[in-house]
């Protein structure tokens, strides 16, 4: 009972804080849900006029939940991590159906009551799925691909139309049209740094590299695909590439690693751009390309573990990317990105208009009108987070605290904390040595840097003079760039160690 009290406390104190609890539910920035949200997706699934949320967990679930009141109006099981979600009406009844792209190969049609619809199998995980109308026919289709390397295009009713093969494996796609002829593209993101696009053409062939090949193959790897009448014909083909100033000794080649996708016309011209966001092979940059694959910008560099006050930039994350109109004084369109916990507002040109570090980070980001939705962080927090975009968002992102079990771990280990500090005993005897690790990635080997050493060991065992606690630093040695081995491969020399600082 404590515990249940704690948590509807420690809500309320959130809302208070936020300002937005005299509002009602509808307006709060913290929206809890069942399990960690790892993708969202926003659309009216009871056909009411107002939209729903819809969400992938970690524990292998797709739930849909109301927006107005937080309740769970449905749940599915995808029997797997659901890599993808997306929500569409594909039938024009007013009511969106859900689907999702899961680890186990299926390709999970939901209908907007909540009941399964259909279900496509892969013989491997599939990562990435979308909807629209690539046939031009009544209703809308579905593209999905993963590891399988085969684009899949179905028919709302889960009637395989389509399928061809890429290179290796599909690791993103979006549909969209491309080429203004009123029907829609496939964007395919192949072995995340090749970019190209497919179009449903009935009776022909596609080409890779300028060869032909049968999009339809009668088998791969012993596994059997139908024969089918329509084909994908590829219309571009095309590396990701950055500006050499990006090259560095984790991307020698200077690729771009697509891993979100956004398109939309950002300029006002009546031509789509494709927005791409990386991950920390470049520190989370964003470019566009145009309708036919041509590099248009790469944004700014995420500054390499940067602290922001209480906040630091992440390293690992990805660039979640999200096109809108947010500021109507910034021409054209604008491009939500989220990083981790930095969420940028870039111009149509790609500079910087706003950002805002958050204390936690983020999986996933959409926006409907300018309302963004963050995805949870992936530790428990089971938390959606609502940012009104057209008022001051920058502020309401800097104070997004944690929440559920990310938050009661944090109160567990300040109170912990509190109780270490306080100690006034004495040592254990016979106990055992804890090292305490202290980086050093930032120092040079000078007279300052053995100063900042003695100062930190001073101030340690000033703190905690107990005799079963040791200072310790790490040491990495990397060289600058990746050298050539004699095998004609890039490696690199790593080496580790550990040295104990004793006490002045």
């Amino acid at each position: 009972m404590r515990l249940i009290l704690k948590v509807i406390a420690s809500m309320l104190a959130a809302l208070i804080f936020s300002g937005h609890l005299t509002y009602g539910f509808a307006q709060t920035p913290i929206i809890p849900v069942k399990g960690s949200a790892w993708r969202l997706a926003i659309a009216d699934v009871t056909g009411d006029g107002k939209k729903e949320l819809i969400y992938g967990t970690f524990d292998g679930a797709v739930r849909c939940q109301d927006l107005a009141t937080g309740k769970l109006i449905w749940e599915v099981s995808t029997h797997s991590f659901p890599f993808s979600v997306k929500a569409r009406d594909v039938d024009y009844d007013g009511k969106a159906e859900v689907f999702a792209a899961a680890a186990d190969g299926g390709l999970y049609a939901i209908a907007p009551e909540g009941k399964p619809l259909w279900t496509f199998r892969s013989k491997l995980p599939l990562y990435d799925v979308d909807v629209g109308d690539i046939e031009g026919g009544a209703t809308l289709e579905i593209a999905a691909g993963g590891i399988d390397g085969q684009v899949y295009v179905l028919s709302s009713s889960g009637e395989l139309i389509a399928q061809a093969k890429v290179s290796r494996f599909v690791h993103r796609l979006a549909v969209e049209d491309l080429d203004s002829d009123g029907v829609d593209e496939i964007f395919v993101v192949d072995v995340r740094v090749f970019a190209q696009v497919l179009k449903l053409n009935e009776g022909q062939l596609g080409t890779w590299k300028g060869v032909p090949y049968p999009n339809t193959l009668e088998t791969w790897k012993g596994i059997p695909y139908p024969t089918l009448p329509i084909h994908l014909q590829e219309l571009w083909h095309t590396r990701m590439t950055v500006p050499e100033k990006y090259v560095n000794w984790e991307n020698p080649r200077g690729n771009f690693f697509a891993y979100s996708i956004d398109i939309e016309d950002l300029e006002g011209d009546g031509s789509p751009e494709i927005v791409v966001g990386d991950t920390f092979f470049n520190k989370q940059s964003v470019m566009a390309m145009s309708a036919n694959g041509k590099s248009l910008w790469v944004s700014e560099k995420q500054p390499f573990f940067k602290f922001i006050g209480e906040t630091y930039t992440e390293f690992y994350s990805t660039a979640f990317v999200q096109i809108a109109e947010i500021d109507s004084k910034s021409p054209g369109k604008e491009i939500v990105t989220v990083a981790g916990g930095m969420v940028k507002l870039l111009d149509s040109r790609g500079q910087v208009l706003q950002e805002a570090n958050a204390k936690i980070g983020f999986t996933d980001i959409v926006i409907d009108g300018k309302t963004a939705y963050l995805g949870s962080s992936p530790n428990g927090d089971n938390t959606v987070y609502r940012i009104d975009m057209s008022k001051d968002w920058v502020t309401q992102v800097k104070q997004l605290e944690r929440q559920g079990k990310a938050r009661q771990i944090g109160e567990n280990m300040a109170k912990i904390r509190e109780q270490v500090m306080a100690y006034q005993g004495t040592t254990p005897k016979n106990s055992r040595v804890y090292d305490i690790r202290f980086e050093t990635t930032k120092l040079k080997p000078n007279e300052q840097a053995s100063q900042h050493f003695s100062k930190q060991i001073k101030w340690f065992y000033e703190q905690f003079p107990y005799k079963n606690l040791r200072a310790v630093f790490a040491m990495k040695v990397i060289e600058k760039t990746p050298p050539w081995m004699k095998t004609g491969n890039r490696g690199q020399k790593d080496v580790g160690m550990w040295m104990p600082l004793t006490e002045p």
